[in-house]
């Protein structure tokens, strides 16, 4: 038997755990889109202050920066910034060493984090500058992201 799998009452086996966490994900996107639309999704994406997606993308455009998406496997799935990592915020702390590789073991180079609203990255970026690293940038949500790279583009 899988060992990320468990058995029904009839002894057949069920989706593991990730299979799982997508079908949550999946509906709490839903019951956030039934209730509300995008206009609810978007007051929940709110930056926290210290963000800036502008800033953060000229970080990555134009210095390099190492960029980290922080959200769940399946918002990361389910579509992010390209040129992304992905590295859970919540397992940020055991995956220094891949942060480390990232980086070319350079603690003063940049990075920037972004989650859907900021929160997460905003948690990381404590993590990841007790750490040592002293360029760590929380670029905000993913939909701000978005918002400033159509600001960036020219209209056609």
């Amino acid at each position: 038997m899988d060992p990320t799998c468990s058995q029904d009452l009839r002894g057949r086996q069920r989706g593991g755990t990730l299979q799982w966490k997508a079908l949550l994900a999946a509906a709490a996107l839903a019951a956030c889109h039934a209730h509300g639309g995008t206009d609810a999704y978007e007051r929940a994406a709110a930056a926290p202050r210290g963000s800036d997606a502008r800033a953060a993308q000229r970080l990555v455009r134009e210095e390099g920066a190492v960029l980290i998406d922080v959200r769940s496997a399946v918002e990361y799935w389910l579509g992010h910034v390209e040129g992304a990592h992905h590295i859970p915020f919540w397992r940020i702390a055991r995956r220094l060493d891949e942060v480390r590789a990232l980086t070319g073991d350079d603690f003063s180079a940049p990075i920037v984090l972004y989650c859907l609203s900021g929160h997460r990255a905003a948690w990381a970026k404590r993590v990841l500058e007790a750490a040592g690293y002293m360029q760590v940038t929380n670029a905000g949500g993913i939909l701000a992201w978005r918002r400033a790279e159509k600001e960036r583009r020219p209209a056609p």
